[in-house]
Parts: C-alpha cells; sequence; structure tokens
C-alpha cells in the first residue's frame, strides 16, 4: 500500500527520523567528548612520563657529579677497592633500573697501556688489558666499573675513544665541562642474546678539581670521566612504570 503524503501520515515518520537524529547527535557528542577525555588522559599521561624520564636523567646525572666529586676530592687516584665501596652503598640495581653501572674511563696516552694494565693487576684485576688494539694518540680506557657483574667485566679495558660515537659524546663533554650524552650505540655490556640498544652520559673530570677556565686547559688536564652506561628500554621503562604507579 502506498504511504500517503498527507501531513498527519507522515508525522510518525517525522517524529521517528527526529529521534533518530536526536539519538546519533547525542552518540556524536558524546563520543567527542570521550574521545576529548581520551586525548586529554592521553597528554596528562605523556608529560608525567616525560617528567618521569627527566627526573631519571637527573638523577643520573646528580650520580655522576658525586663520582666525579670523589676523583675531585683526593690528590692520589683512586683505587677499584675504594670505588667498588663508594658504588656499593648507592644499590644501584635496587634504585636505579636501566642503569648498568657507573664507571671512570681514564684518559691515557698511546704506549702507556702497560703501565695502566699492571697497576689494575696489582689491584687485583688479573685480566685487565687495553682493548682494541687500535691506538688513537689518546685513549679513554675503562679502569673502573660497579657492580662488577658478568656485563660489566666485558666493558673493563675497553678504549671507548675508538667509537666515534662515544669520542664525538666525550669530547663534547671534556670541552664543555658538563654532562654530555652519546648517540644511541650499542654497548659492549651486550652479551647475550637479550640486547638492547643503549648509550652514555660522560661527565669530565679535571686534574686541578675543578673545571679549568678555558677550552685548551679543559683538553690539557684532563684525567677522564666519570660515566654511566644506560639500556635504553629498562631505563624508559622503569620510567614510565613510576609515571604510571604515580597515576594512580
Amino acid at each position: 500500500m502506498p504511504i500517503s503524503n498527507r501531513p498527519r501520515d507522515r508525522a510518525p515518520l517525522l517524529a521517528f527520523a527526529g529521534g533518530v537524529l536526536v539519538t546519533v547527535g547525542v552518540a556524536c557528542l558524546l563520543a567527542d567528548l570521550a574521545l576529548e577525555r581520551q586525548r586529554q588522559e592521553f597528554l596528562a599521561a605523556a608529560r608525567q612520563a616525560k617528567a618521569a624520564v627527566l627526573t631519571k636523567v637527573e638523577t643520573s646525572v646528580a650520580l655522576l657529579r658525586g663520582t666525579a666529586g670523589l676523583f675531585a676530592s683526593v690528590d692520589t687516584p683512586v683505587t677499584v677497592a675504594a670505588f667498588h665501596n663508594y658504588v656499593g652503598r648507592l644499590a644501584l640495581r635496587e634504585r636505579y633500573p636501566g642503569i648498568l653501572g657507573i664507571g671512570f674511563a681514564q684518559r691515557i696516552h698511546a704506549g702507556d697501556e702497560e703501565v695502566i694494565a699492571r697497576r689494575m693487576r696489582e689491584q687485583g684485576q688479573q685480566d685487565f688489558h687495553v682493548w682494541p688494539e687500535e691506538s688513537p694518540d689518546l685513549r679513554t680506557t675503562i679502569t673502573l666499573l660497579e657492580p662488577l657483574d658478568v656485563r660489566n667485566r666485558a666493558a673493563i679495558g675497553y678504549d671507548m675513544a675508538t667509537n666515534p660515537v662515544r669520542r664525538e659524546a666525550m669530547d663534547r663533554a671534556r670541552d664543555s665541562g658538563h654532562v654530555e650524552a652519546s648517540a644511541i650505540v650499542q654497548l659492549v655490556q651486550e652479551i647475550d642474546r637479550n640486547r638492547q640498544p643503549g648509550f652514555l652520559l660522560y661527565l669530565p673530570v679535571y686534574l686541578e678539581g675543578d673545571m679549568p677556565g678555558t677550552v685548551a686547559r679543559r683538553r690539557e688536564l684532563l684525567l677522564g670521566f666519570a660515566y654511566s652506561p644506560i639500556r635504553t628500554v629498562d631505563f624508559l621503562s622503569s620510567a614510565c612504570c613510576a609515571s604510571a604507579r604515580a597515576r594512580r
């Protein structure tokens, strides 16, 4: 039967259509509100995550400043035993996930490798040797690194100046006198199949303790670097977990 064109016959259809339009409009409005709420929640979470990462970075920098202060406060070389005791009190693995350790990389002249090796062996690092064999004019060799677990033992003696990415970051730190981060690298501690990208933080230590006033003097008086190797995924994951706990 054909639908009548009379107004009173179309009224129910118009009412139904109007109801549908109102329902769709309300649904769209609610969807928009939900999306906006989700967007705001996402932005808030992103801000908190960013703040958590920055806090972890600032903590890492503070740890390096304390380590540099250890070297600047004594007139004799920091021993393996003294460094072990110092870093042990920090409880790195428990308190600072993602930071593999805190170490010291000493600047040495090419040709002095065996002198350094003999000194380290006398302190109990029987297998110490500077590697790889390639030798730039100035070498920057990891002499101290704690906690000295299996991963960090793999890095002892490594000359970071032989790697362009690491050397560029160390050069920046040496000249600026401040903490500098490397670009992403594969850490020498990545010795198993569960490998992660990493980066390193460097803080220069100078022979006179305080930062020299000119770049030329900083280059001349550089003793080495307090540094931290950091596993990127673990570092960011711990920051995000901390941020998520803060939102609960």
